[in-house]
């Protein structure tokens, strides 16, 4: 048997347990930073995605209204999600055209003459709710447009209503 020298140096049972201890809070801490890092991170790239997307498909119909010679009424779809809009316009070399806005598989679509021009949102937004509102005064056409988005999935998941107004250029009286 070998004989213990009180000089030799070591940890004792209780200093590793201590250690570990210590340990276990100190990486807990991080982990918790770390993964509330990470949530952070995914909900304002949910946000970006929802605000660009937002900007490219309200800026369109808000020109596409604006622009528009009347609302073809019989083929649009007021007041209830999901809607759509049917509009009378003419093209630059000023032949009739129509154009139609809708939600399609949860997409923003829109259609030019009959053909597809595809989603006006990123792939990876889901358009959840469109209303478009007709108001008819005697002075002019208004349409407002109700349209929920939304990003992401579980604790990264936001979703945003937006809401705009846009009068027919050529309906004022």
């Amino acid at each position: 048997m070998t004989s213990l020298n009180k000089n030799e140096k070591g940890f004792s049972l209780i200093e590793i347990i201590l250690y570990i201890a210590i340990l276990v809070i100190v990486l807990s801490v991080l982990l918790k930073s770390f993964s509330a890092i990470t949530i952070s991170y995914n909900k304002v790239k949910s946000i970006n995605r929802i605000e660009s997307s937002v900007i490219i498909g309200m800026e369109r119909m808000e020109r596409e209204i604006r622009n528009a010679t009347s609302i073809d009424l019989l083929q649009s779809v007021f007041n209830t999600s999901p809607g759509s809009i049917f509009l009378n316009a003419t093209d630059s070399y000023g032949n009739a055209t129509t154009t139609k806005f809708y939600i399609s598989n949860q997409s923003l679509k829109m259609m030019i003459g009959g053909a597809d021009q595809g989603s006006l949102v990123s792939n990876q937004v889901q358009v959840t709710s469109l209303i478009f509102v007709l108001i008819d005064n005697t002075n002019s056409k208004e349409v407002k447009i109700e349209m929920t988005l939304q990003s992401g999935t579980g604790s990264s998941l936001v979703v945003k209503n937006f809401y705009d107004s846009v009068v027919l250029r050529g309906s004022y009286k």
